[in-house]
């Protein structure tokens, strides 16, 4: 009967062994894999890690982009303020010009006896107030009073004055000592009045 009890102990002790293998077995492959699997990790971290490093140089360059962009667009805004702030004193000038010139055209001619009689007068240019918004001559007919008076300016130096309206003898501006507003000015007025 204790044979039959040993027997009995050590079949079971067998069973249990060769489940505790099979366990074993298991569990094996299992850390195998997870091996396998921590080894795709460690790529994908580098893999993350690399574009991370990306990302960082391409921000660095963005930013260093944008502020030479930003410099730039501030230097035009300047540039571009300036022209307009010459324009407009362009603009203002030509005006008070031009109401000048409507002023003398309309004031009645002397006759020749008055203007040998009377004593010549130094040229002064009276300065007009500003003209009114609602009186504002068209462009076309603004362009043409202005490019009539700088012509009669330009002329006035070698020539002998007309008998209209007297002008300061002014001499002709060089070409070159225009500002670039008014040449830009004036071909905006040559191509308004045609």
């Amino acid at each position: 009967m204790t044979n039959l009890l040993g027997l009995v102990f050590d079949g079971g002790l067998a069973v249990l062994l060769m489940v505790t293998i099979g366990y074993c077995a298991r569990l094996s492959r299992r850390i195998r894999q997870m091996q396998d699997s921590r080894g795709e990790l460690a790529g994908m971290i580098a893999r993350f890690d690399q574009a991370t490093t990306r990302a960082t140089a391409s921000l660095a360059e963005l930013q260093a982009v944008s502020k030479r962009i930003t410099d730039a667009l501030q230097l035009k805004i300047e540039k571009a303020n300036f022209m307009a702030d010459d324009l407009a004193f362009l603009i203002e000038k030509s005006s008070k010009l031009i109401v000048q010139l409507e002023q003398a055209k309309t004031e009645p001619a002397k006759s020749p006896a008055e203007t040998q009689s009377s004593k010549p007068k130094p040229a002064v240019w009276h300065l007009p107030p500003p003209p009114q918004e609602t009186q504002a001559p068209s462009p076309a007919k603004s362009a043409a009073s202005l490019e009539a008076l700088l012509n009669h300016l330009a002329s006035s130096a070698g020539a002998p004055a007309p008998a209209g309206p007297k002008f300061p003898a002014v001499p002709p501006q060089p070409q070159a000592a225009r500002t670039g507003a008014e040449r830009e000015l004036m071909a905006a007025l040559k191509t308004g009045s045609r």
